[in-house]
């Protein structure tokens, strides 16, 4: 039965935790210096001491699904050990003021837009192309020959402590917008997606598209064009 959980995660949007991961040799760490922590037999989930709660290491985040308080106490300095975010389904953020468990909502600086357009040769919103997928190894390999893409083993994520990069499977950068700043263009399962749109990197997602036989889409599935 679906319940609410509550995630370690280094995006405040626990949905792109695979983007932005917390490694299983991190995890394997945390473990083996905290003595509340352990493994359970088939090493599927993590024991926390003074619960019969776990927390399942999922999509490279850590969850527990209605956590009682001392779990949450004990979540809220896990993330902090692992310079995480702590999120509740409906994206509040959980942290300890000292005293108490205390919760916010996100706020822009937490958190860069997503969906706000997907290069893509099907339907975006169906979420997959199955009769013409777009490939992670066909787009990585093109991405390494476009001028102006860098395939990156790194990416910059927006932590608690601050921003700065951290390690995370290939993602092909554009290094070429106007305003210096590298431009992520996401796999997601057969599409490539952007977060945040202007003009430039409209333009750029065009060239891309073209050279992927694909073409580009909004939220609501309109091709967009210049």
């Amino acid at each position: 039965m679906v319940g609410y959980e509550l995630h370690i995660c280094r995006s405040v949007s626990h949905s792109h935790s695979l983007r932005y991961p917390i490694s299983a040799a991190e995890v394997e760490a945390l473990v083996q210096r905290s003595p509340d922590l352990g493994f359970t037999d088939d090493r599927q989930a993590i024991t926390v001491a003074g619960t019969d709660r776990v927390l399942h290491f999922w999509e490279n985040s850590l969850e527990a699904k209605h956590p009682p308080d001392h779990l949450i106490r004990r979540m809220v300095a896990i993330g902090e050990e692992l310079d995480a975010w702590v999120t509740g389904d409906e994206g509040e953020i959980y942290s300890w003021n000292g005293q108490e468990i205390e919760t916010r909502d996100p706020d822009e600086d937490d958190e860069p837009g997503e969906g706000a357009a997907w290069i893509t040769r099907g339907c975006a919103a169906a979420g997959r192309n199955d009769f013409a997928p777009i490939v992670e190894a066909e787009w990585l390999a093109f991405a390494a020959e476009l001028d102006g893409f860098e395939v990156r083993s790194e990416i910059g994520a927006r932590l608690p402590s601050g921003p700065r990069p951290i390690p995370c499977p290939p993602i092909a950068i554009w290094t070429g917008h106007p305003s210096g700043e590298p431009v992520p263009f996401w796999f997601d399962e057969d599409l490539l997606e952007i977060d945040v749109l202007d003009e430039p990197t409209l333009r750029c997602m065009l060239l891309v598209a073209a050279g992927l036989d694909a073409e580009v889409q909004d939220r609501d599935d309109q091709q967009l064009t210049v």
